[in-house]
């Protein structure tokens, strides 16, 4: 039985069965329909000048770079993706510092929704609109959290990827450089 072994370093990185590089390109697709869908769903929120729009703009951008540098699938083009998902891993650190507090406040004051919604004859109290704050802000920590997650499986792909492209142009430099 004779099987084929490719060089230490050049087999293609994966992510469980899933090829790195296919899905690093699915997480960026997934990234900016994720935004674009916030950003319209958004507009019944006051804040959504404020708060909402200029985080998901961000991230479309940075998500549209990263599917170019997957694309490319060259080391110069994933050592420039690898900076942008570090810039990602921070700002969505910054945004989990920032947004779920500011939610959280807004919809506990009664400005983010429309009113309306209760029962006749009972207006909210201001004990129910801090339970609605309270549970509006845990549940964007919970984005939060799984954005973070998601950003450094981004950051390990991205990783493996730039590291594969190296080694092989380190492998293509090796053979042809003995001929």
């Amino acid at each position: 039985m004779d099987f084929h072994h490719e060089p230490a370093g050049t087999q293609t990185p994966q992510f469980l069965c899933l090829p790195a590089r296919h899905l690093v390109c699915i997480l960026s697709v997934f990234g900016i329909s994720h935004n674009i869908v916030s950003i319209l769903f958004s507009s019944t929120l006051e804040f959504r000048y404020q708060l909402i729009i200029p985080f998901c703009i961000t991230w479309i951008l940075l998500n549209i770079l990263l599917l170019f540098g997957a694309f490319c699938n060259n080391e110069p083009a994933l050592k420039w993706s690898l900076r942008v998902v570090m810039a990602s891993m921070v700002l969505t650190g910054l945004y989990m510092m920032v947004v779920p507090v500011m939610i959280a406040s807004f919809v506990a004051s009664g400005v983010s929704l429309p009113k309306g919604g209760h029962e006749e004859g009972r207006g909210p109290t201001e004990y129910d609109d801090f339970v609605k704050g309270m549970l509006v802000g845990y549940c964007f920590e919970l984005v939060a959290v799984v954005l973070i997650g998601a950003q450094i499986l981004k950051y390990i792909l991205v990783n493996r990827l730039w590291e594969y492209a190296k080694s092989t142009v380190t492998v293509a430099e090796s053979r042809y450089s003995t001929v």
